[in-house]
């Protein structure tokens, strides 16, 4: 998108409109490099962003599952220790 270049009469008087306009050209080109350039670094920054969160995502997944296993161990161990117990108290004499 060419910026909007609004240049007041005098300035066109002073230095012609063939030097104006190649000016408002010039600017028109600065501004799509820069802006080309600029998407071009935001999309390197995103994907390195987009790839340290799956690195993190990772790692915190891997981590949960191990909690989730060594929870699920304890539970079956309270579970079994209390079944004991109750069968335990079923069969006194």
């Amino acid at each position: 998108m060419p910026i909007a270049v609004r240049l007041s009469r005098a300035f066109y008087d002073r230095f012609g409109d063939e030097i104006v306009d190649e000016l408002v050209g010039m600017l028109n080109q600065v501004d799509a490099a820069s802006q080309s350039s600029l998407r071009e670094l935001n999309e390197i920054n995103f994907a390195r962003f987009d790839d340290r969160l799956e690195r993190r995502l990772a790692s915190l997944e891997a981590r949960l599952s191990s909690q989730l296993v060594t929870h699920m161990r304890w539970m079956i161990g309270i579970l079994v220790m209390m079944f004991i117990a109750v069968i335990g108290l079923w069969f006194r004499p």
